[in-house]
C-alpha cells in the first residue's frame, strides 16, 4: 500500500503560494496573482481535510526530511489555512500601498508556515520555519520607514530564535538517533527548544517584539503572525520537545 504519495501531495498543496509569490514578482503576472491571492490557502486546507494519512522519508539535509499527515500535523494546517484564508480575503479587500509586493510576502511567510505543518524531522521544520519567520520582516517593516523600527525589532528576536533553535534541535535530533550526550545536554537541548520556540510564542519575558510588529505592520499580515505564524511554535514543541506531546502537556 502507498503511504507517500498523500505526504507529497498535502506539501504541494501548502507550497502552492509561493508560485503566486513569483507571480506577484513578475510584472506580467502581478495583476493576476494579486486576485488569486484570497484562494492561495485554499488547497492546502483540502488536503488537511481530504487527504488520507501517510509518511515519506527521504535522505535530504544531513539528518533526512520526514513528510508526514498525521492528526496532529493535519489540525495545525487545517487551522493555519483558515487564519491564512481570511488574512488574504481581507488584504485583497483592502489593497494597501505597494499591495502586490505584500501579497507576495504574504504568500512566501504562508507556504513556510502551511508547509511546516507536514514536517516531522528537525532539518525540514527548521528550513519552512526560517522561511516564515525571515520573510515576516517585510511584512513588519512593509509601511516604511515608521516601521523599519518594528521590523529591526522583530528581525534581533527571530535570528536568536533560529540561532536558539537550530543548536536545539541538533541536539535533541541526536539524542533522538541513539547519539550519547548525556543528561545534562538533553536538558540544554530541550531548554534551548523552548527558548527558541518560546519566542515564537510571545511567552512571558521572550514576547518583546510583539509589542512593536503587530502594530506596524498592515492587518492581514498582523493577523496571520497572531493567529497563525504564532501557534508554529506551539506545533514545534509537540513535535521536538522531548518527550513529546506528553511532556508539552505537562509543562502547559
Amino acid at each position: 500500500m502507498v503511504t507517500w504519495l498523500p505526504t507529497w501531495v498535502a506539501l504541494a498543496a501548502a507550497l502552492l503560494p509561493l508560485v503566486l509569490a513569483a507571480g506577484c514578482a513578475l510584472p506580467a503576472t502581478r495583476r493576476v496573482a494579486y486576485r488569486l491571492l484570497p484562494v492561495a490557502a485554499l488547497p492546502a486546507g483540502a488536503a488537511a481535510l481530504l487527504v488520507p494519512a501517510g509518511e515519506a522519508h527521504l535522505n535530504w539535509l544531513v539528518t533526512g526530511v520526514s513528510i508526514t499527515l498525521d492528526d496532529t500535523g493535519r489540525a495545525f494546517l487545517a487551522l493555519s489555512s483558515i487564519i491564512w484564508a481570511a488574512a488574504a480575503c481581507y488584504a485583497a479587500a483592502h489593497p494597501a500601498e505597494r499591495q502586490e509586493r505584500l501579497a507576495g510576502w504574504l504568500c512566501v511567510a504562508m507556504a513556510g508556515n502551511l508547509a511546516l505543518c507536514t514536517m516531522t524531522d528537525p532539518a525540514g521544520f527548521y528550513a519552512f520555519f526560517a522561511m516564515m519567520a525571515l520573510s515576516t520582516y517585510a511584512l513588519v517593516a512593509h509601511a516604511g520607514p515608521s516601521a523599519r523600527s518594528a521590523g529591526r525589532s522583530y528581525m534581533l528576536f527571530t535570528v536568536a530564535g533560529e540561532a536558539l533553535l537550530i543548536c536545539g534541535l541538533f541536539v535533541t535530533g541526536a539524542a533522538a538517533a541513539g547519539i550519547a550526550l548525556g543528561d545534562v545536554a538533553v536538558l540544554s537541548g530541550a531548554a534551548l527548544v523552548l527558548l527558541a520556540f518560546g519566542i515564537k510564542i510571545g511567552a512571558l519575558g521572550l514576547h518583546g517584539w510583539m509589542p512593536v510588529s503587530y502594530p506596524a505592520a498592515p492587518p492581514a499580515a498582523a493577523a496571520a503572525l497572531a493567529g497563525s505564524m504564532s501557534t508554529a511554535g506551539v506545533l514545534g514543541l509537540l513535535r521536538f520537545l522531548p518527550g513529546g506531546e506528553g511532556a508539552a502537556a505537562a509543562l502547559g
